[in-house]
């Protein structure tokens, strides 16, 4: 019997085998269609990493504003606590100077209220001479009394304007007569006498001291040519 020989594809495409060309399209088609479909994935997977960094630059931008704003919250309230202790600085400054400049003008009227007892005093000492025990004893009870009363003024930050000897300050002194300073044996300016004498409070003049001071000859015989 005769042999017979499949054909080949090439036989068959050039024979114009149908089956054998939609073959070959569908294989085409298909190479196509899974490079199409891996483009596509590839495409979405682009898409999906460039979403997923947009999101994160988003929550990155957020976080920082978030911080910056916590940042200037922080910095105002600093800002607000040093107002407000300089503030209270200011105002426990003026109270303590408030309460400084009241406890001086009380110690003033105080002091001002005394004086009299403290002239009356000073001119005791320098009036009365004792000469029997009894005028001892009584010179010795108010001697004691007027150191008293000096150290209760002396708590108060009460201090005697400098009297004779002193150089003339007028600032304190009061200058109610003079004399030569040849025949007061001191320097010109010098306070030679106490009339009065002058009390100071915390350094505020509460009462200048009425003095005698001495002067310059030669300032006399000038002021009569």
């Amino acid at each position: 019997p005769p042999t017979h020989t499949p054909p080949s594809s090439a036989d068959l495409v050039d024979k114009g085998a149908p089956h054998a060309v939609a073959l070959e399209d569908a294989r085409t088609l298909l190479g196509q269609l899974e490079e199409c479909e891996e483009a596509a994935a590839l495409t979405a997977a682009v898409e999906a990493l460039g979403a997923a960094a947009q999101a994160a630059a988003e929550s990155a931008a957020a976080v920082e504003a978030r911080a910056e704003a916590a940042e200037a919250a922080a910095e105002t309230g600093k800002a607000q606590s040093l107002r407000l202790q300089a503030d209270f600085d200011n105002f426990r400054k003026r109270a303590d100077a408030e309460k400084a400049a009241t406890a001086d003008r009380v110690k003033g009227d105080v002091t001002t209220a005394l004086l009299p007892l403290v002239d009356a005093f000073d001119a005791a000492a320098g009036a009365v001479k004792a000469e029997t025990p009894g005028e001892e004893r009584i010179k010795a009870a108010y001697q004691a009394l007027a150191t008293q009363l000096t150290e209760i003024l002396g708590g108060m930050g009460v201090a005697r304007v400098p009297g004779a000897g002193a150089p003339f300050d007028p600032a304190v002194h009061d200058a109610i007569a003079r004399e030569p300073a040849s025949a007061a044996g001191v320097a010109d300016g010098t306070v030679t006498v106490e009339f009065r004498a002058g009390f100071t409070v915390g350094g505020r003049l509460v009462r200048p001291a009425m003095v005698k001071v001495a002067y310059a000859e030669e300032e006399e015989e000038e002021g009569a040519a």
